[in-house]
């Protein structure tokens, strides 16, 4: 008898020994049971119906009689003849079980002849042997509903089961019906707290469709009372591909269709429409899933949101010639203005470009002319910082000529202004409107380096801005085409120089913030096409891969960076299907076993929302227009005030006047000599990339001001191969 003490429970060692050997009996009694159904089973598959139906008879019944949780038949054939995932035959299991050795007998007796068993069948009656046959094949299949009930056998083996996400289906996994993955399986883990996914394969192999589910995924998660995301998308450096998705509803039929294979409605914004045609329920927007209906909960909540985003270009004047969409039914832009406050962009973004036009040995001499404006004003523009790079004794007039042509250029793009400006981003804003997707697309703008210096300056901002709050939503940083933002060094040795210093600079801040995610409260979700073409130290960080396809060398460095083996059977699982992949690590499989790298392969689940596809049209603005009836492309000019601020720099102010007449020291001299010569190495690279020859390059060039006379095509040969910066100039002919 079992006594407590102490609030602890005690028991005698007959009574453990008692409880152990129910225990083990009644797991010896499933072992059997499951080994009976198998071999009945596989019986059948051989028509060895006299074999199939003795092991039921013998074996299967008796087993499932003498259990401790036995049910009257009646009790089963009232539970079981309800639910669609059990096969239940009342008639024929009653029939057999009340007298097994009839059908035995039937079963066992030699078999007619072709002719008897077709003048049988001609006669409308059935041969004694064959209706055997289907009572036996019928009761077994309903003993194995009763076993399936008490959870002995498997019920409903599937051969694919859906990938969950956060709150999302994301794909469903193709799999061997013998295979123990839970239905769902997790397709993401929540042990790792801040996930860094990354998405890899060719071109039309899906990797964009499965990140932008994964955003969804994270979106989806905001809605309601569940925990709050912030999806924010603010690089688009060449294409437009953000501008049409999200609030556009998925409009490619081969991801329609694969939404629906996947039971789902082909998109967010006809999710109404197939729920009446589905299942004749008529659905509001916004309403509760009641529990009683016969519409699945996964096709419900798509109608309950509509996805909301917002959409920032830079204010430029290259946007004057550039048509961007306008909503004629709200009469206002789909797209928002931004610019940027100078004040707000920092000393080692505003160094590392333009210490690229002075020099590492002026570094020291730009920090504290950019110091010097900041300390004086809470707010300043770049004439203002000119301004004190023109007045510093301790710059020559060929670095101030540079950098303050640089400064320059930059303001005259238009989108780098005051903080006073209207059209500055309001970050506070954009870190909480967690109900809201906002992407940035710096696209329209023509000159690479403000590009680039716009999408630095914005992942500059993310991780300082975050790492010094704590009180804002987990942020999900979506990055497409990795490599254009972040390229390995082979794709920047032929950048401009300053291009390379702010991509290096980027380079810096995502590292930042893939060591410290947690810090920050930040998810990243990228693409790309090969993993290869990142920078190492950006590819290597992640903790979620989602692989197409590849090389094998390609896919055993994916499992190296993710600390996983077998690499070998992975590359099995792979069809090279569009939207077939396979997850490693990041997901819960995975987890405490280094032998199971994940979950493959996958077929994932395309968003609710459109998903630009370049063979579509170069333009996803032009994508818009087309697929949005209220919407058509214009131009900007007279709405938006696209002209630079008015306090334009002139490099005259600073520089030039007396230029000629100074009698500087020979090292002056040389250092002038060699400023003038960077700069044409660097018009010597800008028209190799223009495709241009080395005898036509020197032909356009400026002579050699050390000699007076053109370069040798050898030296404008090095300068135009992927050399290292900083490399020597003193190699001419």
């Amino acid at each position: 008898m079992s006594s407590q003490h102490d609030g602890r429970e005690s028991r005698r060692f007959g009574e453990h020994v008692q409880e152990q050997a129910k225990q083990q009996h009644r797991r010896s009694q499933e072992d059997r049971l499951q080994e009976a159904v198998e071999a009945a089973n596989k019986a059948l598959t051989t028509n060895d119906y006299l074999k199939a139906g003795s092991i039921l008879a013998d074996v299967i019944i008796p087993l499932l009689r003498d259990r401790e949780d036995a049910r009257p038949m009646s009790e089963y054939h009232r539970e079981l003849s309800d639910d669609d995932r059990y096969p239940w035959h009342w008639s024929a299991f009653s029939r057999f079980r009340n007298q097994p050795d009839r059908f035995l007998d039937a079963v066992a007796s030699p078999q007619v002849s072709d002719v008897k068993l077709l003048a049988s069948y001609s006669a409308g009656s059935t041969p004694r042997s064959e209706s055997a046959r289907k009572v036996i094949w019928k009761a077994l299949e309903s003993a194995e509903s009763i076993t399936s009930y008490h959870q002995i056998t498997q019920d409903g083996m599937r051969n694919r089961v859906d990938a969950s996400g956060f709150a999302v289906k994301v794909g469903e996994h193709l799999q061997q019906y013998d295979m123990d993955f839970p239905d769902p399986v997790p397709a993401v883990t929540r042990q790792f707290g801040a996930l860094k996914h990354f998405y890899t394969g060719g071109t039309g192999s899906g990797k964009s469709v499965g990140a932008d589910r994964q955003a969804e995924d994270y979106y989806r998660a905001s809605i309601g009372n569940g925990r709050d995301y912030k999806v924010l998308d603010p690089v688009e450096l060449s294409s437009t591909e953000n501008a049409v998705a999200y609030d556009v509803g998925q409009r490619q039929d081969s991801l329609r269709e694969a939404r629906e294979e996947h039971g789902l409605p082909p998109s967010w914004d006809d999710a109404q429409a197939y729920i009446e045609d589905e299942y004749g329920v008529t659905v509001e927007r916004g309403a509760e899933y009641p529990e009683d209906s016969d519409v699945p909960e996964a096709v419900w909540e798509v109608v309950a949101y509509t996805p909301e985003a917002e959409l920032f270009v830079p204010l430029s004047p290259d946007l004057e010639d550039y048509p961007l969409p306008y909503d004629t039914d709200a009469e206002s832009w789909v797209p928002t203005p931004f610019t940027i406050p100078a004040s707000e962009i920092s000393e080692s973004l505003m160094v590392a470009v333009l210490q690229e036009r002075a020099g590492r040995k002026e570094e020291r001499a730009i920090r504290e002319a950019y110091r010097e404006v900041n300390s004086n004003h809470a707010d300043w523009s770049l004439s203002d910082l000119a301004s004190a790079i023109g007045h510093r004794d301790d710059l020559n007039d060929s670095t101030k000529q540079s950098t303050i042509k640089l400064l320059s250029n930059l303001e005259a793009e238009g989108v780098i202004r005051t903080a006073d400006d209207p059209h500055t981003l309001d970050w506070h804003q954009l870190f909480t409107s967690t109900n809201r997707i906002t992407r940035i697309n710096q696209a329209p703008v023509r000159d690479e380096l403000t590009r680039y210096f716009i999408a630095a300056h914005l992942i500059d901002q993310i991780w300082s801005r975050r790492i010094r709050s704590h009180n804002t939503p987990p942020l999900i940083l979506r990055l497409r085409e990795l490599w254009e933002l972040v390229p390995h060094r082979e794709f920047r040795r032929k950048m401009d120089d300053a291009v390379q210093a702010v991509v290096e600079f980027t380079i810096d801040r995502l590292l930042k913030i893939q060591r410290k995610p947690r810090d920050i409260n930040t998810h990243v979700v990228a693409d790309t096409q090969n993993p290869s073409d990142v920078e190492k130290g950006i590819r290597t960080r992640f903790n979620r891969y989602v692989v197409f396809g590849g090389s094998n060398d390609e896919i055993k460095d994916v499992f190296k960076w993710a600390s996983q083996n077998n690499w070998q059977g992975f590359t099995r699982t792979l069809t090279g299907k569009p939207g077939h992949a396979g997850v490693i690590k990041g997901c819960d499989p995975a987890i405490g076993n280094p032998y199971r790298y994940g979950i493959a392969p996958v077929h994932l689940t395309p968003p609710s929302w459109h998903c630009h596809d370049k063979n579509e049209g170069p333009s996803g603005f032009q994508k818009r227009a087309d697929l949005v009836d209220d919407e058509e492309l214009r131009l900007v000019a007279g709405d938006w005030a696209t002209d630079p601020p008015s306090t334009a720099i002139d490099e005259d102010d600073y520089v030039g006047e007396d230029a000629e007449d100074d009698d500087e020291d020979d090292d002056d001299d040389e250092l002038t000599t060699k400023q003038i010569r960077m700069a044409h190495r660097q018009e010597a690279r800008r028209r190799n990339r223009h495709g241009e020859s080395l005898r036509e390059i020197r032909n356009n060039l400026p002579n050699n001001p050390e000699r007076g006379k053109p370069y040798g095509t050898s030296t404008i040969g090095n300068w135009t191969k992927d050399v290292d910066k900083g490399a020597a100039l003193d190699d001419d002919e």
